[in-house]
């Protein structure tokens, strides 16, 4: 199993191991690059003044060495080595232990000093500067001139002189090798401190992480109302804790749900299957005429009625929420549907004395599942018919214009305050709690009706004034409609 402290250890140690070796390898080379640049700086000062003692007169090339301390050359550890070479290639000066082979002049010309590192055939490590000059003219004062002043002896041609001088680089290679080793000595020890210290970091970094999963191992699956609360708890987990919080509210209230739906089923049942088997059993009482007992199964069917109703409306809530209900969408006629719905339904209306106004313009498009829609407004229309006042009146308007299109639906006589309108789309809730034709309306028709349309990508808005209007608005989405 992955580990964050483990990964965050190692990902740091590599981190700071690369570091301190990247630093290392700059500090060697830029050690290695300043001790050669002194090393260079000085072999050049000993070429010019080399180059300075090599005169040319009319006997010749003279090299006068005699007046500069040589003994560098002439040593047996670690010698340092001058040769002179001519531009015709051939050999002015070499000093004792030169290597002829090995300190040949290097290819072109250059009036600057050239360096370079070389090993020589014994395997001495040198550093070498070579410099091309030509030597300074030495004419005596005294050689005889014509009677115009001119010397009578000729001046012979200058040539050019290669001078190749070779130091040893062993000091110096010793003393990088040292500075290697403290590097390597001072980055392991650094590196180990700093991952002891990214230890204890880490570890303190990571307790409210600890603290977090014990608190969730408290918390009892039989009660979920406990919450996570941490002492001090660090930003970047806050956001973690307060989704856990909402994550515990949620399966708090639908494990409550799921505890209570079975005793609501049992509720809402209870009542229909009493009346149900009371009516059978006085009716089976004694023996009656057949108008009797027409008249009590016409009563016991429409209790059967309504519990298919209710059954049929749970199976479609449990589809909806489980997303195993299609949404096929296509071009619907809101206010032609509406009109087919409200006509089906007139007769209620008409039997409880209801006004109905209906004020749809002659079309509605509306992008939409048109058998879910249905379902949407035709528990819609059925809501405000059955709940509106005796002689009341229920209206049917398009939304305003500056709303999305849709439909209101307005009845008379409300019972229901506006604050309690999040709860009537709960199952088995009733705004009205004096009513007592439990079996008839058990609180499932608005819960269809926002599941239905939250579904269809519909909007269902509430208003409410007790003793006054209950309106239901239905709205089309602002894009079209899919699969919820």
């Amino acid at each position: 199993m992955r580990s964050i402290r483990r990964a965050m250890l190692l990902g740091s140690a590599a981190g700071v191991l690369l570091i301190l070796g990247a630093a290392g390898v700059i500090v060697d080379a830029g050690a290695r690059r300043v001790l050669l640049q002194e090393l260079d700086r000085s072999l050049e000062d000993k070429s010019r003044l080399l180059a300075s003692t090599l005169a040319l007169t009319t006997k010749g090339l003279e090299v006068d060495f005699a007046e500069y301390d040589m003994r560098e050359f002439g040593r047996e550890r670690e010698p340092s080595h001058l040769l002179l070479w001519q531009s015709d290639g051939s050999l002015l000066f070499a000093s004792k232990r030169a290597d002829r082979r090995g300190l040949a002049p290097l290819a072109g010309t250059r009036d600057d000093p050239l360096e370079r590192s070389l090993t020589l055939a014994d395997g001495q490590r040198v550093r070498v500067v070579q410099l091309e000059f030509a030597p300074r003219l030495d004419i005596e004062e005294d050689e005889p001139e014509d009677a115009s002043g001119t010397h009578l002896t000729p001046t012979p041609d200058i040539p050019r002189i290669t001078l190749v001088l070779a130091r040893d680089t062993s000091g110096i290679d010793a003393t990088l090798v040292r500075l290697r080793g403290l590097l390597l000595v001072v980055g392991l020890a650094t590196a180990l401190a700093v991952l002891l210290v990214l230890r204890s970091e880490v570890r303190r970094g990571l307790r409210p992480l600890d603290l977090l999963a014990r608190e969730i191992a408290a918390l009892d699956a039989a009660c979920l109302t406990g919450r996570i609360d941490l002492p001090d708890t660090p930003l970047e987990i806050v956001a973690v804790v307060a989704r856990l919080n909402e994550l515990m509210a949620r399966l708090d209230g639908a494990f409550r749900r799921e505890r209570t739906f079975s005793a609501d089923i049992a509720h809402e049942l209870r009542t229909p299957l009493s009346g149900l088997r009371t009516s059978l059993e006085v009716e089976l009482s004694r023996p009656r005429e057949a108008a009797g007992y027409r008249r009590t199964l016409e009563e016991s069917l429409t209790i059967v009625a309504r519990m298919q109703d209710m059954v049929q409306t749970l199976l479609l809530l449990c589809r909806l929420e489980s997303g195993q209900l299609p949404v096929e969408c296509r071009e619907v006629d809101l206010a032609g549907m509406t009109r087919e719905i409200l006509g089906s339904l007139s007769g209620i209306a008409r039997a409880r004395g209801l006004k109905l106004r209906e004020c749809l313009p002659i079309s509605l498009p509306l992008r939409s599942d048109p058998a879910l829609l249905e379902t949407v407004v035709r528990n819609i229309l059925a809501n405000a018919i059955e709940h509106a006042d005796e002689n009341g009146y229920v209206r049917i308007e398009p939304t305003p214009e500056d709303e999305m299109p849709g439909l209101r639906v307005t009845n008379s006589g409300s019972r229901v305050a506006q604050d309690v309108v999040p709860a009537l789309f709960e199952r088995f809730v009733r705004g009205d709690a004096a009513r007592g034709d439990t079996g008839l309306h058990c609180g499932l028709g608005l819960a269809l009706i926002g599941r239905t349309a939250a579904t269809l990508g519909l909007a269902v808005r509430v208003t409410t004034e007790a003793g006054g209007d209950f309106s239901i608005t239905l709205s089309a989405p602002k894009t079209p409609a899919g699969p919820a």
